[in-house]
């Protein structure tokens, strides 16, 4: 008869624990919404990424240490980041080279113009306090010649705690990698249309 009591106790207990709230995070777009007028946007590029596995996932990624990589259970990007990172590359790279239309895989349908490649090792925070990207970028417009890659490693240190500091932070890793690349970028060939 004495369990009866503790079990119930026990039901009771487990009945009003609750699990923790899943928290979704999107990367914001910081840019003016002004853009170029039509008549002088002189082609369009479509903005491409690839993201290892790991990375191309819902879970935020932290590295814990030098060696671990942990997905973040309860903290969940809003889209999936194949498709965030390029709409918020194209709106900073829009900013900086407005003479170019910048769109992105969901917006273009089919594309035979140049495409911007981004290919990311790292897209995450770090233990330190830091959002980390790196990997490497080329442009590929049709010509004969192999595009040259550009390695990128940019860190940013996160302003304060938690998952929306380190969001913030990623988000300022795109603007400064978006201003590498409006630096770097060679002009590319646009197919007559």
């Amino acid at each position: 008869m004495t369990r009866l009591p503790g079990l119930t106790l026990l039901a009771l207990l487990a009945g009003c624990a609750s699990s923790p709230a899943v928290h979704y995070y999107r990367l914001t777009d910081d840019t003016a919404s002004a853009t170029a007028p039509a008549a002088a946007v002189v082609g369009n590029i479509l903005v491409t990424v690839r993201l290892p596995d790991y990375l191309n996932d819902r879970h935020i990624v932290y590295q814990s240490d030098d060696v671990t990589i942990e997905a973040a259970r309860h903290s969940l990007w809003a889209e999936a980041p194949e498709q965030a990172i390029p709409r918020r590359l194209s709106a900073e790279l829009g900013q900086r080279l407005p003479r170019y239309g910048w769109t992105t895989p969901l917006a273009a349908g089919s594309s035979s113009g140049p495409t911007l490649l981004v290919v990311f090792d790292q897209f995450n925070g770090r233990f330190d306090g830091r959002a980390v990207l790196s990997g490497h970028w080329l442009l590929r417009d049709g010509r004969q010649t192999t595009p040259a890659r550009q390695p990128f490693r940019i860190e940013v240190v996160q302003r304060g705690d938690g998952y929306p500091a380190l969001v913030r932070a990623l988000n300022q890793g795109l603007a400064e990698l978006a201003g590498e690349i409006s630096q770097k970028l060679p002009a590319p060939a646009f197919k007559p249309s």
